[in-house]
């Protein structure tokens, strides 16, 4: 699905929210979303000085770090990256979904059962 502007992202936001369960970490991503900003980003495995589009979706208030949604990259659409650069970043930053990045990324309480990070 191919996302060509900030409502139809902020639709599929809304629509990952839903698949939270937990209510604490749910209300802590919603308390860090901002509205869908689009940006454009170097993939390494790209084709030389071709930038992507990449939708920031949230960020962390303590730091440089934004979670992101881009169709293009590392394979899973949802991601952790740096705010001033322009770098999709590793493919170890990337998951099939908003709470798994989230966890991953910016998550500071208990993990869901079950859930390892490596």
């Amino acid at each position: 699905m191919l996302l060509r502007s900030a409502q139809e992202v902020a639709t599929l936001v809304a629509s990952e929210l839903d698949y939270i369960a937990d209510r604490e970490r749910r209300e802590a991503l919603q308390a860090i979303l901002i509205e869908p900003t689009l940006e454009h980003r170097t993939w390494e495995y790209g084709e030389e000085d071709m930038q992507y589009p990449c939708w920031l979706i949230a960020r962390d208030p303590n730091g440089d770090v934004a979670l992101a949604f881009s169709n293009y990259g590392h394979g899973d659409p949802w991601g952790r990256v740096l705010i001033g650069d322009q770098w999709f970043g590793m493919d170890s930053d990337w998951f099939s979904s908003l709470d798994d990045v989230f966890i991953f990324a910016l998550w500071r309480g208990p993990l869901p059962p079950g859930y390892e990070v490596s």
